[in-house]
């Protein structure tokens, strides 16, 4: 199955944390899985010194078992946060 144009684009974390008009859009990010929280459903991944959090509750992980440290490829959608880092 081919995806239709511009649907999962392939970017790099520092271009989606970076750039406005990739906030609200489907993207394809390969990142270090740094930590994973199954209580909230997240998981924190690295690139190139740059991290950003991803939201797992849609994720069909079934007997898969995350390993922190271990690359990954996460597609979905993006949203901006307006948490603050602490």
């Amino acid at each position: 199955m081919v995806a239709p144009p511009g649907c999962c684009e392939i970017c790099q974390i520092a271009e989606v944390l970076a750039d406005p008009q990739l906030q609200n859009r489907s993207v394809r990010i390969t990142g270090k899985l740094e930590a994973y929280d199954a209580q909230r459903k997240t998981a924190e991944v690295s690139f190139q010194n740059v991290a950003m959090t991803v939201e797992t509750q849609r994720l069909a992980l079934g007997n898969l078992r995350l390993q922190i440290g271990s690359m990954y490829q996460f597609l979905g959608e993006t949203y901006s946060s307006n948490q603050v880092e602490r």
